[in-house]
Parts: structure tokens; sequence; C-alpha cells
């Protein structure tokens, strides 16, 4: 009994320090369950883009459908943009973000504009192509890109999406960035100057049609041009985060006919860790939801059976695909 007794107080201090300092715990582990937890984690953080912009109203939409349909997650939208999500999704300053397709490729495989490898990313769902599209005013006399030489043009800022997607599609075509006069103009700049004549042309990957092109064409004669088909395919062939894509006739209104372009889906993307659980009810819960979500913005018509578990060029999460396969989207 005194041997009882001398032991009983050692173990009474070891409980209680033990108590103490586990509740001081609250950091999470890398699997997205909260600390000495097994449930996956509830308050989630949302990167979606600049405000005002398309990636800002289906991150709204979004949070409203899952505040819905699956009541105990709670979202929080925080600003990012097309190239920085992936490096935002990354290193754990989110916990869901908005991915073009060819930022997650290009993270993914450490090149321009990223200068290391991203290759946790996991896709839940396709919503709508970010597409690649080429604006000239009327009396440049460009009908495709080798006319640029001598011209005045921009892709936007360098280390953005649009301003690799530009020298990446110059390289396809032989061309160099010094053939024309560039000038490093970010997006309503760019579309400004196209405006104005102190560019003759303006590449950009956005959504169509882009409001403020459409905005600029009722006092400018601007013009979407075709590329070259040939180096549309090539320029696939090297970067396969873009898809065949084709923009109807009429969409802008000096536009006769369909351009075939380029189109890189923007999907949900999580860590790699992220809790299984929690990604098949997103997933869920967005696809059984998308017509809701094409009220919000006409471009999620594109989600559909076809389309939501594809050209994410990253793996899908297991979450995700668990769902997919459940309802016969993959086998």
């Amino acid at each position: 009994m005194k041997k009882l007794f001398k032991i009983l107080p050692v173990i009474s201090i070891l409980l209680v320090a033990m108590l103490f300092f586990g509740c001081g715990q609250s950091a999470e582990n890398n699997d997205g369950t909260e600390g000495g937890s097994d449930a996956p984690k509830t308050d989630l953080v949302l990167a979606s883009g600049p405000s005002g912009g398309t990636f800002e109203v289906v991150a709204a939409s979004t949070v409203e459908i899952l505040k819905s349909a699956v009541p105990e997650l709670k979202l929080s939208i925080v600003p990012g943009g097309s190239t920085s999500n992936v490096g935002i999704l990354s290193e754990g300053k989110a916990d869901i973000s908005m991915c073009p397709a060819d930022a997650a490729y290009l993270g993914q495989q450490g090149l321009p504009p990223y200068s290391q490898k991203y290759e946790n990313v996991r896709g839940l769902i396709s919503l709508y192509p970010n597409t690649l599209q080429v604006w000239v005013r009327k009396d440049s006399g460009i009908k495709d890109l080798p006319d640029f030489k001598g011209k005045s043009y921009s892709f936007g800022q360098p280390g953005g999406l649009s301003y690799q997607a530009g020298l990446n599609l110059l390289e396809i075509y032989g061309l160099n960035p010094e053939d024309g006069k560039m000038k490093t103009l970010a997006w309503n700049e760019s579309v400004d100057a196209l405006r104005d004549g102190n560019i003759d042309l303006l590449l950009w990957t956005t959504s169509y049609p882009a409001p403020a092109i459409v905005d600029a064409m009722m006092n400018t004669d601007i013009e979407l041009i075709q590329l070259d088909p040939e180096m549309v395919q090539k320029f696939q062939d090297k970067y396969p985060a873009w898809v065949d894509l084709t923009i109807s006739a009429g969409t802008y209104k000096t536009q006769t006919e369909d351009v075939t372009t380029l189109g890189s889906p923007v999907f949900f993307g999580v860590d790699e860790g992220f809790s299984e659980e929690t990604a098949y009810q997103i997933t869920k819960a967005l696809f059984e939801n998308k017509d809701q979500l094409a009220n919000a913005h006409v471009l999620l018509n594109y989600i559909t059976e076809e389309t939501a578990a594809a050209g994410m060029a990253v793996p899908l999460h297991p979450g995700a695909e668990k769902y997919y396969k459940e309802v016969g989207i993959i086998k």
C-alpha cells in the first residue's frame, strides 16, 4: 500500500501535464484533420480571384450552395488569382482554390512562371474554360500572330498566365517577343490601350465574351482573330492542359464566323491530403446543384457529365473520384 500511494502522485502529475499540453494544441495535421481529432476540418478557406471578376462570382455562388447542401461546412473567401492560387493552395494558405488547368500543369512541371514544382494539387470539379483570345484593332492589318511584327502589343504583365501563354504561343510560331513592341500592361490598361490605339494586339486568357472587350467594341473597331489551326494544335500538343474550344459567331459584335481556339478549364483544387469525405461531399453538392450554379453565371452551363471530371491536368482527389465512380461518370 505504501508503494501504491507513492506512485499515485506521480501518475496524477503526468495526467495533469498531458491534459494541459494536449488541450493547448490547435495545429492541423497534414491529412486535413484538426490536431487530436479524426473529424474532417469544417472551417475552410476558398481562394478566388480579384474583386468583381468571374472567380469571385463563382466562389460566392459555391459558398451559398455548400451552405445549404453541407451545412456543417463553414467557408470563407479570400482573394487570389489565376497564377497565385496554385501556390496559395500548396502552401496551405487556402483549403480550396480556383485553379486554371494550365496553371496547375505548369506548376506541377515547375515551368515558368513558377520557379518550383507544385505537385500536390488535386482536382474536384471542372467549372468552365478560360480561353486564349487574341483581339486586334481592325485598322492594324493583323490577321494572324506573325502579322504582329513591328506592332505594339500586350500579353499582360510578367508572371501572369496570359503573359506566359503569349510567350509560349510565340515560341510555337517560331517568333520572338522582340519581333513586336511589347507593353507589359495590366488587364484594364491593356483594354484601354487597344481601344485608344496605343497597342494593336491584345492576347489574354479569360472567359468569353470578355465584358471589357464588349464595352470597348462599342466605339472602336476591334476584332477577335483566328489563329492558324496547325499552330493551335502544336500548342496543345506541347501544353496538354489546353483543350479545343470554339467561340461561336456573334459572341462579339464584329465576329461573323466561329473562331477555333484553346480553352483551359478552371477547376476547384485541393491539397492531396484534404479530407476524402469532405472532398466527396463538396463534389457531390456542386455537381448535383450544377443548374443552380449555371443560374449564377452563364459559363457554368459548362458543367456536364462529360466535363465535370475532365481537363484538370492533375489527378482527381480520391474523394471526388469516389463520387464520380459512384454515379458512373468515370469507371
